[in-house]
This record gives C-alpha cells, sequence and structure tokens, in this order.
C-alpha cells in the first residue's frame, strides 16, 4: 500500500471544484497536529488519533464544507 498519500484532502478538494484553477493552502496555526488520512490511521506511517483533534471523518466534513462553498462562489452553468 506505501505510505499514506497527505495531500489526499487537497487533492478531493481540486477534483471537486467548479473553478478553473483551486490552489490549496495550508495552515497550521503553530500547532504540532495534523489531520490523517484514512490510509495513515490503518498504517504505514505511524498516524496516531492523539496526534490531531479530529480523524479522517474531519478530513471528509473538511472537503465536503470547503467544495460547497466553492460551488456556491462559482456555480456550474
Amino acid at each position: 500500500m506505501g505510505d499514506p498519500d497527505y495531500t489526499d484532502y487537497g487533492v478531493r478538494i481540486k477534483a471537486r471544484s467548479p473553478a478553473v484553477q483551486t490552489l490549496v493552502v495550508q495552515i497550521t496555526s503553530g500547532r504540532a497536529a495534523y489531520l490523517p488520512t484514512r490510509r495513515a490511521v490503518a498504517g504505514g506511517y505511524s498516524a496516531r488519533i492523539v496526534d490531531g483533534v479530529v480523524g479522517p471523518e474531519g478530513g471528509d466534513v473538511l472537503v465536503h464544507e470547503t467544495v460547497k462553498r466553492l460551488e456556491a462562489t462559482w456555480p456550474r452553468d
């Protein structure tokens, strides 16, 4: 399976975005935590839920809510 892809959430957002070009920028706010993917939690990159405040379900919400806002800004024709 290999190492989990930590660009997963950004790739999913970009793939579903109605905008011609979508750039994903990450801000950490100085916290030593990350949002693990399901693959990361399953193994392969020592992802632990204690390293963050939410798990992969939070990543799904992030993708859904971000795409919803993009669709509101750039409605599909």
